[in-house]
């Protein structure tokens, strides 16, 4: 399930690192056009486009930091549903590739561990006894 959860988490960080790979490109994108509207506006409007471009760019990483910031959360949501979705159905073959090679289970280990720590005693007792 560890795989299974790394592989999808791993797509997703995929997916996020595609995303902010693109933002540089498109900021360039939007600079530039951002420039160009610029241009003309001041040649239309004057001192006008000046003010109205500094409002514009004041707004511009707000909205692209947000739109980064929801892509994180819509991100960490996907990954919760996958995980839940296939959470369930891993354990259960997990479960029942374990019965088909009979696999000791934690439990089973425990006891086992704590059957060789009782022996030790004993055994450290025995030779104990001998030695006195």
């Amino acid at each position: 399930m560890a795989a299974s959860t790394d592989s999808t988490a791993g797509l997703l960080l995929k997916e996020l690192w595609g995303s902010i790979a693109g933002i540089p490109a498109m900021t360039e994108w939007l600079a530039s056009a951002l420039r160009r509207t610029a241009r003309a506006w001041i040649v239309w409007s004057g001192r006008q486009g000046v003010a109205a471009l500094s409002t514009m760019e004041a707004r511009l990483p707000a909205d692209l930091r947000q739109r980064g910031e929801q892509a994180l959360r819509d991100l960490a949501a996907g990954r919760a549903r996958v995980r839940t979705v296939l959470e369930a159905p891993a354990r259960g073959f997990l479960a029942s590739v374990a019965d088909r090679l009979s696999l000791v289970s934690r439990q089973e280990t425990l006891a086992i561990g704590e059957r060789i720590a009782e022996a030790e005693r004993r055994l450290d007792a025995l030779a104990q006894g001998r030695a006195a």
